[in-house]
């Protein structure tokens, strides 16, 4: 089994067809995908209702089984309700089968044939291990594989996210997942790969090319993971 993953398009369709060009010959079986879509939590629904017909019109193209969770920017600031997706299976929902895989977004009752998957990460999770094969999110920019914490990063990020003085195109994963194993293979666009030496106990990071520090704990400690 192997599955695409990607998380926080934010609305932009240049890095969803850039992705698409690169993986449309490329095998696999199933798309995951960490959430925000759109951009409607600054734009409006309105906005994020275009954004998500672009985006999701683009990624049916690929013809592959279709997962995914909302985030926060699926959801508008400044008026009530989401930006809804009408294109494949919402693990927010329910849990879902993935070969002898379970996608699930539910901290409870983990095992190692499930598969945990949810855009913010689960605060509860930062100091004891999630007992699942693999931890899937995304939410906050930071690229990083940390033990079976597989952090997405973003697609897209523009300009002023999370401090960001520059917009970048981010990454996107395959994952093969055979005999209760996992192994992760990370497409950079304008993020470099960085094994920190005053972190080195916090696994991979993948950082903005232009960063002069070697991972985000050295600007802030918020994202530290001991276990």
């Amino acid at each position: 089994m192997r599955i695409l993953t990607f998380s926080d398009i934010h609305g932009n369709t240049e890095a969803v067809r850039k992705l698409i060009s690169e993986v449309s010959d490329t095998e696999f079986d199933a798309i995951v995908f960490g959430g925000d879509f759109t951009n409607a939590w600054f734009e409006g629904l309105e906005a994020g209702r275009r954004q998500m017909d672009e985006i999701t019109s683009l990624l049916q193209s690929l013809d592959r089984p279709f997962y995914y969770v909302y985030g926060n920017r699926d959801f508008s600031s400044f008026e009530r309700g989401i930006v809804k997706c009408s294109f494949g299976k919402n693990i927010d929902e329910k849990d879902w089968d993935l070969g002898d895989y379970t996608l699930t977004s539910k901290t409870k009752r983990l095992d190692k044939q499930k598969i945990l998957v949810t855009h913010i990460f689960h605060q509860a999770l930062k100091n004891k291990q999630a007992q699942s094969l693999l931890y899937l999110y995304g939410h906050d920019h930071k690229a990083r594989i940390y033990k079976n914490y597989i952090n997405l990063g973003f697609l897209y990020r523009g300009k002023g996210a999370h401090g960001a003085y520059q917009s970048l195109f981010g990454c996107y994963w395959f994952i093969d997942l055979e005999d209760g194993e996992f192994n992760p293979e990370i497409h950079l666009w304008q993020l470099k790969e960085s094994v920190c030496p005053n972190h080195e106990d916090q696994g991979v990071f993948y950082i903005p090319h232009y960063w002069k520090r070697a991972c985000p704990l050295c600007y802030d400690e918020e994202t530290r993971l001991d276990f």
